[in-house]
């Protein structure tokens, strides 16, 4: 059967045709989905995150079987902080069909984009689930360098070519930083938004309390 199974390679220009399909084999994902989002969705709001990171693809290897999607690696510019601004960057996601696991094609995925990257002048970025153990093998396997984590994810760098190794100390700081930012602005948000809620709900108290004293 793994005979069968072929690896496409789309640029930019050559994706129009696949986006379709592409989106189709992500919405029909179940368990995988937890490989790919450390948030549980509503099924509109799946469709929706799907979605906008299909629009975004600029670059993917297909695994494909008997004409059919069953693994993407994708390269994508959805990401658009700092770091993207000072450094040549590149994110991606990847993700393989429950039915195909355990036969070395996420392996093999990988192998393809890094090649073909080898002459880009940039660093890839990767987040992978904590519990997603075969592809942090994978990422361990194929030299990239883990940078920090947080409660659900680690992450991961490498640079597209060896000449890149010698901005890669600069790199690592700057993507430590970044990471921990956003982590920081992910918590202060999230205290915010509990203090917005108990602020509103002691305000309807009190305006109840003035509304009862006075009708009294």
């Amino acid at each position: 059967m793994d005979n069968d199974i072929t690896y496409l390679t789309l640029r930019r220009k050559e994706l129009t045709p696949y986006r379709e399909h592409i989106l189709q084999f992500m919405l029909n994902l179940t368990d995988e989905r937890e490989t790919l989002f450390t948030k549980e969705y509503s099924e509109q709001g799946y469709q929706i995150i799907c979605k906008m990171l299909v629009d975004n693809i600029i670059f993917t290897v297909l695994a494909m079987f008997k004409g059919e999607i069953i693994g993407v690696n994708a390269l994508t510019n959805i990401e658009k902080g700092i770091l993207y601004q000072i450094f040549p960057t590149v994110s991606s996601f990847i993700v393989v069909s429950n039915n195909f696991q355990g036969r070395g094609i996420g392996t093999k995925l990988h192998r393809e984009v890094i090649e073909i990257l080898g002459k880009t002048w940039a660093f890839k970025v990767g987040a992978v689930i904590k519990n997603n153990s075969s592809m942090i093998k994978i990422h361990e396997k194929q030299g990239w360098t883990r940078v920090t984590e947080d409660d659900t994810l680690i992450y991961h760098y490498r640079p597209c070519r060896k000449e890149m190794n010698l901005l890669s100390p600069l790199f690592f700081v700057s993507y430590w930083l970044y990471i921990k930012t956003k982590i920081a602005l992910e918590i202060a948000k999230s205290l915010f938004s509990r203090i917005r809620v108990k602020s509103n709900k002691l305000l309807r108290a009190r305006v109840n309390t003035n509304h009862s004293y006075m009708s009294g």
